[in-house]
């Protein structure tokens, strides 16, 4: 993807207090005796979170016998908030307009109306509809991430993977002849005394005298003192999900463990593969395995998708090799939508899945940061110890938790979403309102990669206007699609502790609209969720002991990657039943998708805020109230020679002398707005589709996404097609 960050966006209010839904387009604001219709913006670009929109108006003042069309062309803030899936924007400013039906005359007066009008009215999106009407620019490029193939085991009867980062570390428990293997996700403890190692299997007991190379036998039960101790470990233990399977004592007793000490992935076939057709019958998949298998029926090859990549081999014994998403076979584009197999849509380039996808992944989340109120401390394991970066001047910490980096003579730490600095690595920390000038230098290899997605927008003296993109939590664009994890192998620090860092490989990565990424290391959902059975929060890593064993409960997973709001009692790992309608509602809410919005940081607020250096002419005066106009079709639009468009149901209508008339072939589309110098990198956007029919059909599914049955959409109306 290309360094800048264009991504179209609607026009755009600025109200003191914004709506916490979507009302629908079209939206009428009376001022004074002056009714204007406002038709729903249309995306042209975002630097950072610098807007520019085109909007379809009509104006009907007291003189006018009919109403007039005209385009506006607005700049404004981008304010998101993912829990709410809202896109609010707030200092506004008209850079251009355009109304050929208003006489020479009265034109001076309609512009200096507008460009006061504008700034207040008050307006708001939601990110359904922002999605759905963007998409990015792959501009080439290879970013550098490895998609070679980790170890694939293929198991036909119940597994588990053990995943080891590396040969087994020990550290003590607190408790006499106890130690625990440190260096996995799974509670693995080492009784000393009687050289066995158990492994807590939820229901079920594994034990093995060699943790490489033995054989696990099931047990109905561990020594009391191990049991307590696992059960003290698990203390935050959640329900498990609606509908989610579980697997029985039987199936527990029969079940293999694999160990790996390099990156591996599991995939679990439940008995002798039975094939399922899809596309037509071009394609198999494989309906009694929870991996994504598929079998090409004229070639005769299995394709398996992981983390986001997809991997292709004569037999599902392998030999495994990538498969660019680009070059899937064409088929795959034919899953349909309401099959048991539509999630794989998503990593399937040119689909609305994949491109949903996408433009979640280039869609800011924002916040404002106290100064003053936001403090952190880093903890190092010993004394400082840092590593160079490669391709660049500055280096990382690698004895902490923290993601601390050494640049421009100082010390800088990307902590939640929020960037600190300090003078020492050991502080003291304040909120930063610069970033490292060389963090979009460092490479996929560095465990720091995911810094490069964390920006600083604005600053005042009081507060600092930050956000990340979720490639922050390691959903990073690659080729017309996501993947999970840069595919480099980041190995944990083990001195008198262990942390982890961020792994590609191991845990079963899988995506969905409705989930986001979920992990799970077992061939069963139900069995065993990493933070369910074993430490505290989604990505806990081993259990809390008391006493001189120090646990890190960053997780695995580093930040993870972007996933929209859950239950409240929601553990991973998760993913859906059966197939499910698609596009449709999210149902939960709360503070699981916005790394701001969590309890504990008062100083951070996900809530609109207005920028410290507003552009001129932003934001004067109260907000205009705006209505939706349920009545009204959201059917006009305009093209980027800012002529005006009618969508009828049955064709195309064109504004030609003050008069709808039918379309004519329309000249090829020219950009009207001047080249900008960009300032704030990231992956390349656009306004999705070349032509207005394309913003039409993009519109509609936004509309959508965004309409009744939404919970945070509130309003449909812009979803309607022509007059009735």
């Amino acid at each position: 993807m290309s360094t800048a960050l264009c991504l179209a966006s609607l026009a755009l209010g600025a109200a003191s207090l914004a709506k916490a839904n979507d009302a629908g387009w079209p939206r009428v604001v009376h001022d004074g005796s002056t009714e204007i219709i406002v038709y729903q913006p249309q995306p042209d670009s975002l630097d950072g979170v610098t807007l520019q929109s085109r909007v379809a108006v009509s104006i009907k003042r007291p003189q006018d016998k009919q109403p007039v069309f005209g385009a506006l062309w607005v700049a404004a803030t981008l304010r998101t908030d993912r829990d709410r899936d809202i896109a609010e924007v707030r200092s506004v400013q008209v850079i251009r307009t355009r109304f050929t039906e208003i006489p020479d005359s009265d034109l001076q007066g309609i512009v200096a109306f507008l460009e006061k009008a504008v700034p207040r009215w008050d307006l708001s999106l939601s990110l359904s509809r922002l999605r759905a009407a963007l998409q990015p620019v792959d501009s080439g490029g290879d970013p550098g991430y490895r998609n070679d193939p980790p170890r694939i085991v293929v198991e036909n009867r119940p597994a588990l993977l053990l995943l080891l980062d590396g040969p087994p570390r020990f550290q003590d428990t607190g408790k006499k002849d106890l130690q625990v293997v440190a260096n996995t996700a799974l509670p693995v403890i080492y009784d000393t005394k009687h050289k066995e190692y158990w492994l807590s299997g939820s229901s079920v007991w594994f034990t093995t005298r060699d943790i490489l190379q033995g054989e696990w036998k099931a047990v109905d039960s561990a020594p009391a003192s191990i049991q307590d101790l696992v059960k003290d470990s698990n203390t935050q233990a959640s329900p498990g999900v609606e509908g989610q399977k579980t697997a029985s004592a039987d199936q527990l007793r029969s079940a293999r463990i694999v160990v790996a000490t390099e990156p591996t992935e599991l995939v679990v076939v439940q008995g002798a593969p039975n094939y399922a057709p899809l596309a037509g019958g071009d394609i198999l998949y494989v309906s009694n395995s929870e991996s994504d298998i598929f079998l090409e029926v004229a070639t005769q090859r299995h394709y398996l998708l992981i983390s986001g990549r997809w991997y292709a081999a004569p037999s599902l014994r392998g030999p495994w090799a990538f498969i660019a998403p680009d070059t899937l076979p064409k088929a795959f584009a034919r899953i349909p939508e309401s099959s048991p197999k539509a999630s794989v849509l998503a990593f399937i380039p040119g689909t609305d899945r994949a491109k949903d996808a996408l433009m979640d992944n280039v869609i800011p989340q924002t916040a404002e940061v106290s100064r003053s109120n936001v403090k952190i401390d880093v903890a190092y394991d010993g004394e400082p110890r840092f590593s160079p970066i490669q391709g660049t001047t500055m280096a990382y910490a690698v004895n902490t938790p923290s993601q601390v980096i050494q640049a421009d003579g100082r010390y800088f730490a990307c902590e939640g979403g929020v960037w600190y600095s300090a003078p020492t690595p050991g502080g003291p920390w304040q909120v930063s309102d610069v970033r490292p000038t060389a963090i979009d230098r460092i490479p996929p290899s560095s465990p720091v990669y995911n810094t490069r997605y964390v920006y600083i927008y604005d600053s005042t003296p009081d507060v600092v206007y930050v956000g990340y993109l979720p490639g922050y939590r390691w959903s990073l664009p690659y080729r017309g699609v996501i993947v999970y994890g840069t595919g480099w192998n980041y190995p944990g620090w083990y001195g008198t502790v262990y942390y982890p860092r961020p792994a590609t490989w191991g845990f079963a990565v899988r995506y969905n609209p409705w989930a986001g990424w979920s992990f799970g290391m077992s061939w069963n959902s139900g069995w065993m969720g990493l933070s369910a059975r074993w430490g505290s929060g989604w990505g806990g890593w081993g259990p809390a002991y008391p006493g001189p064993y120090r646990h890190y409960n960053g997780g695995w997973f580093g930040p993870g990657g972007y996933r929209p709001p859950r239950p409240p009692d929601w553990r991973p790992p998760y993913r859906p039943i059966g197939p499910q309608p698609y596009p449709g509602p999210r149902p939960w809410a709360g503070p699981g998708g916005n790394i701001y919005n969590r309890p504990g940081q008062p100083g951070i607020r996900p809530q609109p805020y207005q920028p410290g250096r507003p552009p001129a002419g932003g934001n004067p005066g109260r907000p205009v109230p705006m209505r939706p106009d349920p009545g009204r079709p959201n059917n006009v639009y305009v093209d980027r020679n800012g002529d005006l468009h009618r969508d009828t149901g049955g064709g195309w209508q064109r504004r030609d002398g003050g008069n709808w008339a039918p379309e004519r072939p329309a000249p090829a589309p020219r950009s009207m707005q001047p080249e900008r110098q960009r300032q704030f990198p990231g992956p390349s956007v656009e306004p999705r589709g070349p032509g207005i029919d394309d913003e039409r059909r993009s519109r509609e599914r936004g509309a959508g996404m965004a309409g009744p049955g939404f919970p945070r959409g509130g309003g449909g109306g812009g979803g309607r097609r022509g007059p009735r």
